[in-house]
Order: C-alpha cells, then sequence, then structure tokens
C-alpha cells in the first residue's frame, strides 16, 4: 500500500512540474484560499464525539478548517492536472484537441420516442 501512494504521490509532482496553471495556482491560489477562509472562522473550538472510544474531542475549529481547505485546495489542483493531462494538445497537429474526440454518434437516423397509445393522463385510474 505503502509503494502505490508514493507512485501516485510521484506521477501527481511530475504531473505539476509540466502544468503552469498548476504551479500559478500552488503559488498564487493556495496562500489566497487559506488567507480567505482563515480570515473567516474563528477559532472557537468545535467539540465531537468519537464514537469507538465514547469521548467527546474539542479541536480548534480554525485548524480544522485550515486542515480542510488545504484539502480541496490540493484536490482542486489535482483535478487540473488531470484534465490537462486528459485534454491536453493533439500529437499529429498540436491544436488544442485532436478533431473527432467528441462523443460518438450513430450512423443511423434517431427514431421518435415510443409513445402510448392514449395520453398518460388517461390512463390514471378514475
Amino acid at each position: 500500500m505503502r509503494r502505490q501512494l508514493d507512485t501516485a504521490i510521484r506521477h501527481s509532482l511530475a504531473g505539476h512540474a509540466r502544468n503552469r496553471l498548476a504551479w500559478v495556482l500552488l503559488l498564487v491560489f493556495v496562500p489566497v484560499w487559506y488567507l480567505l477562509i482563515g480570515s473567516m472562522i474563528p477559532h472557537a473550538s468545535a467539540r465531537f464525539g468519537l464514537r469507538a472510544t465514547g469521548v467527546i474531542v474539542a479541536v480548534d475549529g480554525h485548524d480544522l478548517t485550515l486542515i480542510t481547505a488545504g484539502l480541496s485546495a490540493i484536490t482542486l489542483i489535482t483535478g487540473f492536472v488531470v484534465l490537462a493531462a486528459t485534454r491536453g494538445p493533439c500529437p499529429s497537429t498540436g491544436a488544442s484537441s485532436c478533431p473527432g474526440t467528441g462523443p460518438a454518434r450513430s450512423s443511423r437516423p434517431r427514431r421518435p420516442p415510443r409513445w402510448p397509445s392514449r395520453p398518460p393522463w388517461a390512463l390514471m385510474p378514475r
């Protein structure tokens, strides 16, 4: 399991290194996101119970929110890296996307939808 995590982190960092948008997000968006979220949340304690032990734990709500904000920011950046990797430039033309990569279309003409012989309101019991 540890080897798989190391491989995933290595591939994610390699994707970040080649993606300029990821670097801009990492250097600009993440600090601004932390400052924005950190300025809105007070340092009040957040209490919750652990069902496994039955103990009530109090955590600083500000720190808990910053952890959550960090995870969401990193998830967003990783999503952009995956999107950039899957929708990269076309290898043959260098264009932003390859021609013909849209949704598959059938060559058959579409049939009109089948409707019941009577309208739906006539089928309802009175």
